[in-house]
């Protein structure tokens, strides 16, 4: 009976045992539709191009930028900044564009320089920038402690290399001292403007793609940002943002504080944060100054006056200036950052500034200052004048004395005058708040309704950004930086002593308690009068868990919301039927296939009817549904869903749509795992054809292209075929993910288990075992993904002979299933079914049979009877009672495999094949020659037309019958 190979497959097939199938996970085999996975960045000493990287200089949302060695034409050192792994969607690979194009737009003397551009082998763009070696301007101004002068002369040339992107049509929208550097030429500071990492267009097209800002997200730095930045209501953003993001700087280079404390704002709550920058006045610098208490004596000393002096020094035109450029409603502001700046120089020069309130004392006052001196001497000659005959010396010490006491005057008068003004301007705003505090009254139901729509819009941006989190990724460097901290003689100890610990899991368990579970209260605390809007972010919560696999955190609030909807909307509501459909996914989520079945074609039927039935709104459920039958068994059914959503996307989106892509590619792999090989061919190859056409060689869709078709290629039994395929597969995600990646070690996995097919047992013991290291350190011992790798390392010991080892990790996994999934978990269920067939092989065959007796009952429980797993159990009970001798035990239990075979995979499905081969084997042993015979026939037929006539189980059907024959 094992004169020959079990050809399909470790534990969960009847023969072979091919450890692939136990391991490969949902995503690789097809129906689910997995998040991007995040990656792995560059390292010092990489090479771009002629650029060597040496240190990491800053990392922002999209991009991160590097000190480099430019090797040509020149050496020199430069900035490059590169798009990060993982943020290549269309939206972010634009808005990178963008800046690049906008630098490159721009010469001016205080913005950094593009120098050169380009794309990595992968295609992510970068381009190079001139490298200023600079700090802060607020940092180096408060160092060299330098006077009001200094810092609005610098002040003024920043604003002058603002005007200049205005004028090359580009918005920075994140001024602030972290972008505004100053470095020193021949001793002379010199400020440089960086970091144009979320410019917008104005007149001028950064690129000939659409770019455009979400509602939701909110771009630039709160403390810097522009009121109408915070509305989140899509009003176009205009150069008038960026002159008060100089307004806030300026406050900041005179006062040593930002008009708002953001840290305690944000203590009282998001909302209180954007409705601050919207809504609240910040004080006049010279009264900042006044109320600073003991801190304002260390300020005023870094500017080189005392206390009184540099309130008195800001009080009037500075304040004006400043307030001006700060003023909520942005028609009230400068209208261009070169005005700012000229208003600021005016004071310089003493000229009257635009900002302050009309009055022609001010202008005379203004007048006096500036030509002092003529003033004083026109004054002299008039006493002189008049006083002539009294004598030239008494006469000379009167008019000094005359001049004197007219400064003292004008000094008092000037006083005087701007505390009048002052107060002029307060009365002016006290009104102006009054017709606005009128106005609010007005429109306070409109407000709430916009307060509830915009802390939506909020919860979606930041729901968006949670739910691209790379779990895997973030316990990868939680990990690395606990052994980065320790010296190097205790690494390898800590290391060790961190084995059976899942930071990915502790990651996960972070932003659930420290993030999800307040959110879930301050929703039920802020909304609690206000049902429809509480559903609305719970259902928006909910989307984020079960993106970052939090199920049991997504379970509660997704039935409340379903639970309002219906309440309050009924059950055909648009907003109704997207709470089904999330509870759906939940109960799938859950292992609750029947219910997840009855959830989602509820939400199915119902967005039918409201949209019809080939829309793009309806492929969800669609999608989810088709993976619900798969996990229950019914792939008939599974795949005519996918068919559907591949032919509506083909039609709405096109063939080259990388969606339609996906589609394909998910129903070929479903074809292939059904069998129907021929099918799933010409899928599976259009589909890569299009991500390679689409998205590159290296983007990790095309790579899970490469490793599916590889798949199909082995199951055809070219594996000679398949194996550049997995080694491409492999070989990009090592590149593009890291070698500790969950997609890689899935890719290593899957390498494995065609050497093991391939009889290279050695190579494959050597893929398996780096896979399972790989998963022990990113997600610790009794992680299931850790117990997969060890179940396929002892699956490929057994044949190597190294049955004691292949037994230790084979019962180390089983245990760890039963320990962490419970005894009727399939994955517990497979380890089980494992560990009867390596007694079996060691001949221990009264210690199989309890194994494979338990497996059956447990899948009969938990999949059903009909389930392919179950039937696979009971055809191994079968060969274990025919290498028993206990052959009429076997038959019925290989009658009752096939049966189910046929009923849930088709006559032609190469289990049900295999079945046909089981029970002619059997009918030969018994002396049933004749039976045997046309079991064989039957065999070969179908495999020539599933398989081939060179696949290695053709053959051995063709082998058999041929020895029977010889046999008569």
């Amino acid at each position: 009976m094992h004169d020959s190979p079990r050809p399909d497959g470790i534990g969960d097939s009847d023969a072979g045992r091919d450890p692939i199938r136990a391991a490969r996970s949902e995503a690789e085999q097809g129906g689910v539709e997995p998040p991007a996975p995040a990656a792995i960045g560059e390292r010092a000493g990489d090479t771009i191009d002629r650029y060597k990287l040496l240190q990491e200089l800053g990392e922002g949302g999209m991009g991160t930028v590097w000190m480099a060695e430019q090797r040509e034409p020149v050496v020199r050192r430069v900035a490059l900044k590169i798009i990060k792994l993982g943020m290549d969607t269309r939206e972010v690979v634009v808005r990178f564009e963008a800046e690049r194009q906008a630098l490159a737009l721009m010469d001016h003397p205080h913005i950094a320089k593009v120098l050169d551009g380009g794309a990595t082998r992968s295609g992510r763009p970068y381009f190079v920038m001139e490298l200023v070696k600079g700090t802060p301007i607020t940092e180096y101004c408060d160092t060299a402690r330098a006077g009001l002068r200094e810092r609005l002369e610098l002040f003024v040339k920043v604003c002058e290399a603002v005007q200049h992107a205005h004028q090359k049509g580009v918005i920075h929208r994140d001024l602030k001292p972290g972008n505004v550097l100053v470095t020193l030429h021949d001793g002379v500071p010199v400020p440089k403007v960086i970091d144009f990492g979320i410019a917008k267009a104005t007149s001028a097209e950064l690129t000939q793609k659409t770019m455009f800002t979400q509602h939701a997200q909110m771009l630039g730095t709160p403390e810097y940002m522009a009121p109408e930045q915070a509305e989140l209501s899509g009003l176009d953003i205009d150069t008038r943002a960026d002159v008060y993001s100089l307004g806030v700087l300026l406050y900041e280079l005179l006062t040593g504080t930002r008009p708002f404390d953001i840290r305690e704002v944000l203590e009282r709550g998001f909302d209180e944060l954007l409705r601050t920058i919207r809504e609240d006045d910040p004080e006049r610098p010279s009264t900042r100054v006044s109320t600073m208490g003991a801190k304002a004596s260390p300020v005023a000393a870094g500017r080189q006056v005392n206390v009184e002096n540099l309130s008195k020094r800001l009080r009037g035109d500075l304040d004006w200036v400043v307030m001006k450029a700060l003023e909520k409603d942005r028609n009230r502001r400068y209208e261009s950052a070169s005005g700012f700046g000229a208003d600021v120089a005016r004071f310089l020069r003493d000229e009257p500034v635009l900002a302050a309130p009309p009055g022609g004392v001010y202008r005379l006052r203004k007048f006096v200052r500036r030509r002092k001196k003529t003033v004083v001497a026109v004054t002299t000659i008039a006493f002189l004048l008049v006083g002539g005959s009294i004598g030239t010396g008494v006469g000379w010490w009167n008019t000094q004395r005359a001049n004197e006491a007219l400064s003292e005057a004008l000094e008092a008068k000037d006083d005087a005058l701007a505390e009048k003004d002052d107060a002029l301007a307060e009365e002016e705003r006290q009104r102006g708040l009054a017709q606005e505090s009128a106005a609010r009254a007005r429109e306070a139901e409109q407000e709430a309704l916009a307060r509830a729509d915009e802390l939506e819009r909020v919860t979606a941006f930041q729901s968006s950004q949670l739910a691209e989190l790379d779990v895997a990724l973030m316990g990868i460097r939680l990990r690395r930086s606990l052994l980065d901290a320790v010296p190097d003689d205790q690494r390898e100890a800590l290391s060790a002593g961190l084995a059976p610990v899942n930071f990915s899991t502790i990651a996960l368990r972070a932003l659930e308690q420290n993030l999800f579970e307040r959110t879930v209260e301050a929703i039920d605390a802020q909304f609690a009068t206000q049902p429809l809007i509480r559903a609305r972010l719970l259902a928006t919560l909910v989307s984020t868990l079960q993106a970052l696999g939090l199920p049991e955190a997504a379970g509660a609030p997704a039935r409340r919301a379903l639970d309002i909807r219906r309440a309050e909307l009924g059950d055909a509501h648009p907003a109704t039927l997207e709470s089904l459909y999330q509870l759906g996914r939940q109960l799938y989520d859950e292992g609750r296939f029947e219910e997840a079945e009855t959830a989602l074609r509820g939400a199915l039927d119902g967005l039918r009817r409201l949209h019809g039935d080939d829309q793009l709104e309806t492929l969800g459920p669609l999608v989810n549904l088709g993976n619900v039958l798969q996990a229950q068994g019914r792939y008939d059914e599974a795949v005519l869903l996918f068919e559907e959503v591949a032919e509506v996307r083909r039609r709405l989106l096109g063939d080259e749509d990388p969606q339609t892509a996906r589609s394909v590619d998910i129903l070929g792999t479903l074809l292939r795992s059904v069998g129907r090989l021929d099918e799933a061919e010409p899928l599976l190859r259009e589909a890569l054809d299009v991500r390679r056409r689409q998205l590159g060689d290296e983007h990790r869709d095309t790579l899970s292209s490469f490793l599916h078709l590889g798949g199909l290629l082995q199951a055809q039994g070219h594996l000679d075929l398949a194996e550049p395929y997995f080694q491409q597969a492999l070989d990009g995600r090592r590149r593009l993910l890291g070698d500790e990646h969950p997609e890689t070690l899935k890719a290593i996995n899957n390498l494995g288990g065609l050497y093991h097919a391939q009889g290279r047992l050695d190579l494959a013991e050597a893929h398996f075992r780096e896979a399972m290291e790989g998963w022990r350190r990113i997600l610790g011992d009794e992680h299931p993904q850790t117990l997969k790798a060890m179940n396929n390392v002892g699956a490929v010991l057994g044949p190597l002979g190294r049955l004691e080892e292949s037994e230790v990790l084979l019962r180390q996994a089983l245990e760890g299933w039963r320990h962490t999934l419970g005894d009727d978990h399939p994955d517990t269920l497979l380890a089980i079914d494992n560990f009867g067939y390596l007694m079996e092989q060691q001949g221990r065959l009264d210690e199989a049979d309890p194994f494979y007796r338990e497996a059956i009952e447990g899948r009969r429980r938990a999949l059903g009877d009909d389930h392919p797993h179950t039937l696979a159990s009971i055809t191994n009970l079968a060969f274990l009672r025919q290498a028993q001798g206990r052959l009429e035990e076997a038959e019925p239990l290989y009658r009752e495999a096939l049966e189910g075979r046929r009923r849930v995979l088709g006559e032609e499905h190469p289990k049900t094949l295999a079945s046909i081969h089981y029970l002619a084997v059997l009918y030969e042993a018994q002396g049933r020659l004749d039976l045997a015979e046309t079991y064989y026939r039957e065999a070969i037929d179908g495999r020539r037309r599933v398989l081939g006539d060179e696949h290695p189980q053709t053959l051995e059907s063709i082998r058999r019958l041929t020895e029977l024959d010889e046999r008569r």
